[in-house]
C-alpha cells in the first residue's frame, strides 16, 4: 500500500516563507490525510528536528528530516539523509560530494523557477541529455 507524504514543506522556526509553525504544519497534515511530511527547512537541519521531536512526542505522525539547500547550479535542492546545515550558494560539487559521503539523497526542490530556472536544463544537455530547446525558447 503505497503512502502519501509531502517531501517538502516549512515551519516558521527557521524558513520565512512558512507561517505555519510545527504544530500546525503536522496538523494540516493530518487533517489533509497525508501519511507524513518531510521537512525540509531553508539551509538549517535545526526546525525539521524540533518538529520531527513534536509529531514523535504529541501526534504519533511521522516527520521526515531534510534541509532545503541553495546550491550554485540547480537552485534550491532537497536534502535527505545528510543532517547538517548548508552555507548559501553551496557550489554543486561541493553539496554533491557532501552529501553522497553521508549516503543522502538529492532532489531538485523547484528546478525551472527564479533566475536560474533553465539551471538543471543546461546540465542535463551538458551530461548528453539534449532536450528540446524550443520549450526554453517560449519559458517553458
Amino acid at each position: 500500500m503505497a503512502s502519501l507524504i509531502d517531501l517538502h514543506t516549512h515551519t516558521s522556526y527557521s524558513s520565512p516563507c512558512s507561517h505555519m509553525t510545527a504544530g500546525e504544519l503536522i496538523e494540516a497534515a493530518i487533517e489533509a490525510g497525508l501519511d507524513g511530511v518531510a521537512v525540509t527547512e531553508h539551509r538549517v537541519i535545526e526546525g525539521a528536528e524540533v518538529a520531527q521531536d513534536l509529531a514523535r512526542r504529541k501526534y504519533g505522525f511521522p516527520v521526515f528530516c531534510g534541509v532545503e539547500a541553495q546550491a550554485t547550479i540547480f537552485g534550491d535542492v532537497l536534502v535527505f539523509g545528510c543532517y547538517q546545515d548548508f552555507w548559501p550558494r553551496i557550489p554543486w560539487p561541493d553539496l554533491k560530494q557532501i552529501v553522497a559521503e553521508d549516503g543522502g539523497v538529492l532532489i531538485p526542490a523547484h528546478p525551472f523557477r527564479h533566475w536560474d530556472r533553465l539551471a538543471l536544463w543546461n546540465y542535463l544537455e551538458e551530461q548528453g541529455l539534449p532536450l528540446n530547446g524550443r520549450l526554453a525558447q517560449i519559458g517553458f
